[in-house]
C-alpha cells in the first residue's frame, strides 16, 4: 500500500459534506431590517424539541400525587369561610384550606373570565393551584381549551 490509493478515490471531503442545512438561512430579513428566524420544519432536533415541550405540557395537566384535592375528614369545616353555607363538598390544596366546590369554581372561573389568568393561588394563601385542578373548575368546555392554550403559549415563551 502505498497510500495513494485514497487519493484515486471516487468519493471526495465535498460529497461527504451533508446539505441538509444548505438551503436554511436560520436568519431571514423581510426587508424591513427585521430578522426572523427560520427554522426547518424537517429539522429532527427542532421536532425532538417540540415532542418534549408537549410532553412537559401534558404532564402538568395530568392528576399527580402533590395536587390530590383530599384532606382528612377531621380537617373538614361545617362551613365554607366564603360563602358561610353549609356544605359537604369541600376540596382542598396541599396548603389544607379547604372550601366548597362552589366557591373554588366561581372564584377561578371568575378570574379567567376577566382576566384571562393562568397561574392561580389559594383563597386563604399564596400556595399555587395545579392546572388540573382548574381545568376541574372552569364552567365550559371552551375556556377549558382556551385555558390549555394559554398555559401552552406561555410555557413556550419561558423556554425561548
Amino acid at each position: 500500500m502505498s497510500g495513494n490509493e485514497y487519493e484515486n478515490s471516487d468519493t471526495t471531503d465535498d460529497e461527504c459534506y451533508d446539505t441538509y442545512y444548505d438551503d436554511t438561512d436560520p436568519f431571514q430579513d423581510d426587508n424591513n431590517n427585521n430578522y426572523t428566524t427560520n427554522i426547518n420544519a424537517n429539522d429532527p432536533e427542532q421536532f425532538e424539541y417540540k415532542v418534549s415541550l408537549l410532553n412537559e405540557v401534558q404532564a402538568r395537566f395530568e392528576p399527580s400525587t402533590f395536587s390530590s384535592s383530599y384532606i382528612h375528614t377531621s380537617s373538614i369545616p361545617d362551613i365554607c369561610s366564603i360563602c358561610f353555607k353549609n356544605q359537604t363538598n369541600f376540596e382542598s390544596l396541599v396548603c389544607n384550606h379547604a372550601f366548597c366546590h362552589d366557591c373554588w369554581s366561581q372564584y377561578i372561573d371568575t378570574k379567567f373570565q376577566y382576566q384571562n389568568c393562568i397561574n392561580y393561588e389559594c383563597m386563604k394563601c399564596d400556595k399555587r393551584i395545579p392546572h388540573n385542578f382548574v381545568l376541574q373548575h372552569l364552567s365550559s368546555d371552551n375556556r377549558k381549551e382556551l385555558y390549555k392554550k394559554l398555559v401552552v403559549k406561555a410555557m413556550i415563551q419561558v423556554e425561548k
